[in-house]
């Protein structure tokens, strides 16, 4: 079979290894499973620190707290992802040590909350933090599926709007 063009090709690759996996065969891929090249930020809280370069370092590094690697790609994926890597554009002060400014990237487009090297005003920092809330109910409802309990609270309010209505 094919793969169809507007296939999603990461949930494939996902349901291959989680299908590899559980067969018992072995996986023909390195996992990075420690973070020693990649790092994803789709998480809701931050699972590493931003370390000062050191004078073999050009650029401050991640450091990921679990298992203490300072891998050389970040993932902004995700809206977590992305609230992070705008972040760090400014902690890392990346653009200065590239030779850009915010205003000669501002005609691109992007996929974070602003620009790079910028900053959210209130009301997209606040949209923004909703996701975080958003992420956390989500990981509530597998931690509860994982217990064969059923847990939805849009499903709840629904119901507690249809009773007052």
């Amino acid at each position: 079979d094919r793969f169809p063009e507007d296939g999603d090709d990461q949930g494939r690759l996902h349901e291959h290894l989680l299908e590899l996996g559980e067969s018992g065969q072995e996986l023909p891929y390195f996992v990075d499973s420690e973070c020693r090249i990649f790092q994803c930020l789709y998480e809701a809280e931050p699972q590493w620190d931003l370390q000062s370069p050191s004078p073999t370092d050009l650029l401050p590094r991640l450091r990921n707290l679990q298992t203490g690697q300072r891998p050389i790609v970040l993932h902004g994926n995700g809206h977590t992802g992305r609230w992070f890597m705008c972040n760090l554009w400014r902690e890392m002060d990346f653009l200065r040590r590239v030779g850009l400014t915010p205003s000669e990237l501002a005609h691109l487009p992007h996929d974070g909350p602003v620009p790079p090297g910028t900053l959210p005003d209130e009301a997209t920092e606040k949209n923004w933090m909703a996701t975080f809330q958003l992420y956390r109910i989500i990981e509530k409802q597998m931690a509860l599926a994982r217990v064969g309990v059923e847990w939805d609270p849009w499903k709840i309010a629904a119901q507690q709007n249809a009773t007052n209505l």
